[in-house]
């Protein structure tokens, strides 16, 4: 795939407000780079879930060992 193409929506990846035009890691979602906006709008929120729910897994075990041991 064209290192300039973003690998969610498949546009031409542009600078992002910042000026940087590299692109951006698009994992999880995919193994490409993307563009500032699928970053934004995909990339960080499905990051952000999966942080969540491993948080809430971590907190679940740590509730059922403590339980354990009352």
């Amino acid at each position: 795939m064209d290192n300039n193409i973003c690998s969610i929506c498949k546009e031409i990846i542009q600078p992002d407000p910042d000026g940087w035009n590299g692109g951006h890691n698009a994992q999880p979602v995919n193994d490409g780079k993307c563009c500032y906006v699928c970053n934004e709008r995909v990339v960080t929120p499905t990051r952000l879930l999966i942080h969540n729910k491993n948080k809430e897994k971590e907190n679940e075990k740590r509730e059922n060992k403590q339980s354990l041991g009352s």
